[in-house]
């Protein structure tokens, strides 16, 4: 009960709050539009005087122009004629060479037919006036003749809202100066430079900016209203939400009461409930510390690990520091663990004072760090001995369970016997490979001579006794005539083979034109007798072996023309530059090859039609392969059954 009165005197009390509230409100409200009507008013008047200096700006711009050139010369006509208050000017008329009669217009005159003829254009008025005026209609009228003698007192314009004709205007008026232009024509009436010789009155109509004030005046009352209303209403609002809060409160209090008693209730059943998880947590307590001992000799295991193995291995963190090491690695450098700890891991390895990467070299730990992924390199690194030994180093990221990698690590392998001994077998082999080209020429010289013997004398056995013998004989006579000009032929093609790679020349500028010159030289009866026709683009200088490239470039035509279809041969050279390289083709339109047989082609001995098709020893082609790939380029071909092929090789630029 005594709850509910406080409850009661409390609400009379918000009551005058509100009714207080409600009253500022308001006050606020009236204050605020009487503050912008007066704004609106005060823009309205300071957007019509901007615009009656704008026009008189423009008409003073104008008048000054005018001065400036001594006024203007005009046809005569009924508007415009000649200006008696001018006729002390000797020139105020004058007569063109074509008979045209002009008339002098001063900037006044100008002036007053501007604004008369396109006044109701413009929407503004102007009127040129004095106190000692040359024209009756310059005379000022009664505001214009105050304004007048305030200027002769200093005043230099004035600004004022009057009506003209029952309609409200703003007129303004500023002085006229005398200058020099303007004695041409009123220095007569004793006008010195530097005097007020008059001014210059415009006329604003107010009526449009009335109108638009109205409007916005009203739409502020009405606006300002809207927000007397909104306020009331929140006011009106705010009042129920209170008195429902207070409700509220009441039953707030009351069910607090019996939330109390239920609470004592819960905090015994709570006790007994954290009673049993305190038991809980002593077992997760005995489990944890279970696992921590686990993980202790998960550790002891990994360290004896790290420790025992042979290879080096180093943990390096973001900032390059190392982390950790096993014995192989201090072994390596010769140093102790607490000379390595800490410290930066391109001190320790490479004696820098900075990353690698800061001294241009590649970092391979960076890229570890950077990408997440694991790397992989070889290297030489300094050993305790003194000397440089090859190893292989693997780098593999530790990451958080963020996905961020915040260690590195670095397992190193002295690779240095595997390596020599690879370099040695390298050695051998290459030593080997000499030997069997020199091996190849030799027996391939050797057996010139023999061979060059046989073949004379069964030539001879030929031209002696063919006829006198039966039919078997003749037949006999004729296959060992035909082999051994074929082994002679294979002996030179094989000698040639051996000799790319040992007897060429150094190489040197080749002009392609040249060459090709020569070649088609070379090959000019069997071009003739086949109906072939050889076109090239125009061909660069390439760094060569002259006779090599003259070899390559007659292989790959002879053969264009050789392996023909049933159409006349084709072949067309061309090139394009491809980087450091010139990248050659030759086209032909011949019987094609199978695209299965693209690398067969290129071995030694390795044909794809008998002799009897097309005669050969299958060696050109290894040939010119072995010439390109001594010049440090490539040679492929493209190409498809019945449709020609397309050899393309790469020599580099001189």
């Amino acid at each position: 009960m005594e709850n509910r009165n406080e409850n009661k005197v409390s609400l009379i009390k918000v009551g005058h709050y509100i009714w207080a509230l409600a009253a500022i409100w308001t006050l606020i409200i009236c204050g605020s539009l009487a503050w912008n009507i007066t704004q609106v008013r005060r823009t309205t008047r300071a957007m019509a005087h901007k615009e009656a200096i704008a026009n008189f700006n423009k008409d003073q711009a104008f008048r000054h122009w005018a001065t400036r050139h001594g006024g203007v010369y005009v046809p005569t006509d009924t508007y415009t004629l000649p200006n008696p208050y001018l006729s002390h000017i000797r020139e105020r008329d004058i007569t063109t060479a074509a008979g045209k009669h002009l008339t002098l217009m001063n900037p006044a005159y100008m002036l007053r037919q501007f604004n008369e003829e396109f006044e109701e254009l413009a929407g503004i008025g102007g009127h040129i006036t004095s106190l000692k005026p040359l024209r009756p209609e310059n005379r000022p009228d009664d505001w214009e003749r105050e304004v007048l003698l305030d200027f002769e007192k200093g005043v230099k314009e004035r600004s004022q809202i009057t009506t003209i004709n029952g309609e409200p205007y703003l007129r303004f008026m500023r002085a006229v100066i005398t200058n020099e232009g303007c004695l041409k024509c009123h220095g007569q009436q004793g006008y010195e430079q530097g005097e007020v010789r008059g001014g210059v009155s415009v006329s604003v109509p107010l009526g449009s900016y009335f109108t638009s004030e109205r409007r916005k005046i009203m739409t502020l009352g009405q606006t300002h209203a809207l927000l007397l209303i909104l306020g009331f209403v929140g006011i009106g609002l705010g009042t129920r939400q209170i008195k429902l809060r207070s409700y509220e409160r009441d039953q707030a209090v009351a069910e607090l009461q019996e939330a109390h008693s239920e609470l004592e209730v819960r905090v015994r059943e709570r006790t007994v409930e954290l009673e049993r998880m305190n038991e809980r947590l002593m077992d997760e307590i005995r489990e944890r510390k279970q696992a921590e001992e686990a993980l202790r000799t998960s550790e002891r295991y990994f360290r004896s690990l790290l420790t025992n193995i042979h290879e080096d291995i180093l943990v390096i963190d973001r900032d390059y520091r190392i982390t950790d090491v096993n014995n192989a690695f201090l072994v390596t450098v010769d140093r102790t663990r607490e000379e390595v700890i800490g410290n930066r891991c391109y001190a320790v390895l490479h004696l820098y004072n900075e990353p690698c990467h800061r001294l241009g070299e590649d970092c391979m730990l960076r890229e570890v760090f950077e990408t997440g992924e694991p790397r992989h390199c070889r290297d030489k690194r300094a050993h305790a001995d003194g000397n440089k030994r090859w190893v292989d180093i693997l780098l593999s990221p530790l990451t958080d369970e963020k996905g961020n990698v915040t260690h590195v690590i670095e397992a190193v392998r002295d690779v240095t016997d595997q390596i020599e001994a690879l370099t040695r077998r390298s050695e051998e082999l290459a030593r080997s490979n000499a030997e069997l080209q020199q091996f190849a020429y030799v027996a391939s010289h050797d057996l010139q001579e023999p061979l060059r013997m046989v073949s004379s004398y069964v030539q001879l056995l030929a031209k002696r006794y063919k006829g006198e013998l039966d039919s078997d004989a003749d037949e006999f006579i004729d296959y060992a005539v035909d082999g051994a000009v074929r082994m002679q032929k294979l002996i030179r093609d094989l000698l040639a083979y051996s000799r790319v790679g040992t007897r060429g020349k150094n190489f040197e500028p080749t002009d392609c034109e040249t060459v090709l010159d020569r070649i088609l030289a070379n090959l000019r009866l069997i071009i003739e007798e086949s109906g072939a026709e050889v076109t090239h683009e125009p061909l660069p200088t390439v760094k060569a072996d002259h006779l090599q490239l003259i070899q390559l470039f007659q292989n790959l035509i002879g053969n264009a023309i050789k392996f023909r279809g049933e159409h006349s041969p084709r072949v067309h050279i061309s090139v394009k530059a491809a980087e450091d390289k010139w990248l050659f083709s030759v086209r032909d339109n011949g019987i094609g090859i199978d695209p299965e047989h693209r690398e067969r082609i290129f071995v030694i001995f390795k044909r794809l039609h008998g002799k009897e098709e097309y005669p050969g020893t299958g060696i050109g082609l290894a040939i010119c392969k072995k010439i390109v790939e001594r010049h440090g380029g490539s040679l492929w071909v493209e190409s498809q059954p019945g449709n020609g092929s397309i050899f393309y090789f790469t020599l580099p630029v001189v």
